[in-house]
């Protein structure tokens, strides 16, 4: 294998492309499309109404209700229906109650977490298989010669290209296309051995992060090709992860998904992105360059930890973070493991990383501070700035800003803001 000590800086841009739409998928689950707004709407309405009015409103709304019960009733016995008109007397309860009747309605038709959930899954499915489809053409690219076959390229695409290079990338991106047009428990598990992921054979066996990914995919199929309903291929896609039993009664009916499924989806799709991410930087690297490599990768993922810090994202940051390996006894902490135990206090676990109290903590400024700051108290804590401040072990201003000191900040909050003016 030729050296690659820069695979997981050539790498990164693919791996945070995928961290961030991720993120970005997970933020629709928190916007409005989630929210009952209109019970939410109509509870600030009614608190402009008099007991009066609210009274009358409560009114109709008991009659609409009794009205669609026995319309229901008369459409199952098949009776003959008749129209019942529902007139408020005071305008201001009128307004409300049209409101009100026409919001329901619109809910019954257009449900639109049953949209934002749809529109979810195809985006979080749909960028894993960008960033895969990448690692697979990072694959072939440095080795052609691990494309199966005899790839054909046409005379005119010979006859046209500046030179060798440019026919391999067409054959390589051929090949890439190939791969991806496989079943997802095909593509997963080939790429899984480009990227030192064991995988039992046997795909109902698989567990998490992929047997999640295998799912959610069969659902982005289902919602792509079958408008959202249970259909037999739906039913056959699902058999290979040893879920199709649920399914397969269930054959016509809309496939439902919670916000819970898409959080849960998300935290699972970023755990697989860390592991290929960091297996891919390990194994395909030179014999000679593969500690250098994963130390690479596990830098990257922490530079995107503390971005995330930063922006109070704790449990996405420790989630990437859960990809590292624990320290053994003895072994010095890389910048992975800091951030992820800084993801632990802000979380408040109940009990921290396990390696965390067998680091041989760096007698440094800056290894002093971080382990007060998970391990200590308020008052060392507090303490320590202000001697480190005093003898300008640490410039005011990193303190300030940087991410890496976060913990810190929150700590020590407005007490921190007074000492750093004294």
């Amino acid at each position: 294998m030729t050296s690659r000590l820069n695979l997981a800086n050539e790498l990164f841009p693919a791996y945070a492309r995928l961290v961030y739409s991720l993120e970005m998928s997970l933020e629709s689950v928190g916007s409005s499309l989630f929210q009952n707004d209109e019970q939410v709407e109509l509870q600030k309405m009614r608190s402009h109404l008099t007991a009066t009015q609210n009274d009358e409103l409560d009114g109709h709304i008991r009659t609409l209700r009794d009205v669609l019960n026995d319309f229901i009733g008369r459409g199952q016995e098949k009776r003959v229906t008749y129209p019942v008109i529902i007139k408020p007397e005071d305008a201001d309860v009128g307004a409300l109650f049209t409101h009100f009747t026409l919001s329901a309605y619109m809910s019954l038709h257009r449900n639109r977490r049953d949209f934002a959930c749809a529109a979810a899954i195809v985006s979080i499915d749909s960028a894993f298989e960008i960033y895969c489809g990448e690692l697979y053409r990072h694959f072939y690219s440095t080795r052609p010669a691990a494309i199966p076959g005899q790839p054909s390229v046409g005379l005119d695409r010979i006859l046209s290209a500046n030179d060798k290079d440019e026919i391999v990338k067409d054959v390589v991106d051929m090949q890439v296309g190939k791969e991806m047009q496989k079943s997802v428990s095909d593509w997963l598990e080939a790429l899984a051995q480009h990227c030192d992921v064991v995988l039992p054979t046997r795909t109902w066996a698989w567990g998490d992060p992929w047997k999640t990914i295998c799912r959610l995919s069969a659902f982005r199929n289902s919602i792509v090709h079958a408008g959202g309903d249970i259909d037999r291929q739906l039913v056959d896609r699902l058999s290979k992860i040893g879920e199709s039993a649920i399914y397969s009664e269930r054959i016509g009916d809309r496939l439902k998904v919670r916000e819970d499924d898409i959080r849960h989806s998300v935290s699972k799709y970023l755990e697989a992105s860390s592991l290929l991410y960091l297996g891919f930087c390990r194994k395909q690297a030179s014999a000679s360059g593969r500690m250098e490599s994963e130390a690479q990768a596990y830098l990257q993922i922490s530079n995107i930890q503390w971005d995330l810090i930063s922006r109070e994202k704790y449990s996405l940051a420790a989630i990437i973070g859960s990809c590292r390996s624990l320290l053994s006894d003895g072994e010095d902490y890389r910048p992975i493991d800091l951030a992820t135990w800084t993801c632990a206090a802000f979380l408040g676990q109940s009990s921290m990383p396990p390696d965390i109290e067998s680091v041989p903590w760096r007698k440094d400024v800056q290894s002093v501070l971080h382990r007060t700051a998970i391990l200590g108290t308020k008052e060392d804590l507090l303490a320590l700035v202000k001697d480190v401040v005093d003898k300008n072990g640490i410039p005011r201003m990193a303190i300030v800003l940087l991410p890496e000191f976060s913990l810190v900040r929150k700590i020590l909050a407005d007490e921190l803001e007074s000492l750093l003016v004294e």
